[in-house]
């Protein structure tokens, strides 16, 4: 007869406690586990929008908390935005915590009762919801929530507002006057973004933003150039260039081109036609990230530089149909801007400039022979520009 040897099923003693603990469940991705967990774990941010931008922000990309009137928090590293949702659970999900338990139970062959501390798991909290954190897509930016916060700065500011030159500023490029307050003027922006500061960094050289006073206040404000601005400017810049034999597309020294802007100008008292914070910023939108990164410092002098080719002409071309033709009703002949937008662009890159790159501008044909820009609604959103006046 065979003997079997008798099993016994293992039992682990559960208990709970009272009150329970208020915790609550955090899913990482693990890309940002693993950032948290090694040598040096980044700062995090939890920002979120004000309450009348969060209510009315843009419906794009893959955040699962756009598009919704609910108010929402992101998480951002430095560089990376990652959106936080709420997921309830179906399920009980018990936060166990190991503790010892008396146990009296046991004894021994010559039948003296021995106790024994053996283990137990109490639950401390009953979590009914995850906080879930998933990185947002692409499509996600930080320029929506920008172009609805900056003063558009326009034709009208350049052709009644002439900046007056401080000489001083010019023999010290590296560290202009008024950084640290324009510093924290930006960043004040930017509390309000819900992005981490590379991406709204981004968005900023993206629209040639630039820091200025408010003629109303006396503030420092965040502006952005509208298109007539940005094409009058850079006419200027390139005017100069051809004048001064400045090759834009190798390195030049970015003071030299300055410097012939403010003395090819009509203005007379040392006054130079736009500012020199707009100047900065167009050069810093167009030119050659090299070393990596150094297009976003943007309160760093730059002191060499050269713009890139593609970039370059691309933008000229989106700038000036933003400019000149921005609706179906404005349109322009096909012929005609290819035309104009050769003249804008630095000589040894005309031959570049062909109909092959209307795929690479923001453009819509009206009829086979005419033109018109056509903006990226889904990147920019319904924005409504802040109108100002800038001080000078």
């Amino acid at each position: 007869m065979d003997h079997m040897e008798k099993q016994t099923a293992l039992s682990i003693p559960f208990t709970h406690t009272a009150p329970q603990e208020a915790f609550r469940l955090l899913e990482l991705p693990e890309e940002l586990l693993a950032l948290l967990t090694s040598d040096e774990a980044p700062p995090l941010y939890l920002k979120s929008p004000p309450p009348s931008i969060s209510a009315a922000r843009a419906s794009s990309g893959s955040s699962s908390n756009q598009g919704t009137d609910d108010a929402f928090v992101n998480l951002c590293t430095d560089t990376k935005t990652y959106s936080l949702r709420q997921v309830h659970s179906s399920n009980s999900i018990f936060v166990l915590r190991p503790s010892p338990l008396l146990d009296n139970s046991r004894k021994e062959d010559g039948g003296v009762l021995e106790t024994d501390a053996s283990d137990a798991v109490t639950a401390i909290a009953l979590c009914k919801s995850t906080l879930e954190l998933q990185s947002v897509g692409k499509g996600y930016s930080a320029l929506p929530f920008l172009l609805r916060n900056l003063q558009v700065y326009d034709m009208v500011d350049i052709e009644e507002d002439a900046m007056d030159v401080d000489t001083k500023r010019q023999s010290d490029l590296h560290t202009p006057p008024g950084t640290a307050e324009r510093r924290k003027a930006l960043d004040g922006l930017f509390t309000d973004i819900p992005l981490s500061p590379t991406e709204c960094y981004e968005a900023w050289v993206d629209v040639c933003g630039f820091i200025d006073e408010d003629r109303n206040s006396g503030n420092l404000v965040g502006w952005r150039p509208s298109a007539a601005s940005k094409l009058s400017a850079w006419k200027k810049l390139l005017e100069v260039s051809i004048l001064q034999g400045i090759d834009l597309s190798k390195q030049f020294l970015v003071r030299d081109l300055w410097n012939s802007v403010v003395d090819d100008s009509d203005t007379s008292g040392a006054k130079a036609p736009f500012p020199r914070s707009l100047f900065y910023a167009i050069v810093r939108r167009l030119m050659d990230d090299s070393p990596s990164g150094i297009k976003l410092q943007v309160f760093e002098g730059l002191k060499w530089s050269n713009l890139n080719r593609e970039i370059t002409i691309n933008w000229v071309g989106d700038v000036y149909l933003e400019a000149m033709a921005p609706n179906p009703r404005l349109a322009v002949p096909e012929r005609e801007f290819l035309e104009t937008w050769r003249d804008l662009i630095p000589e040894k890159w005309r031959i570049e400039v062909t109909a092959e790159k209307f795929k690479d501008i923001s453009c819509q044909h009206i009829t086979s022979s005419s033109i018109c820009f056509c903006p990226n609604t889904g990147k920019q959103g319904d924005i409504k520009p802040v109108k100002g006046k800038m001080s000078r």
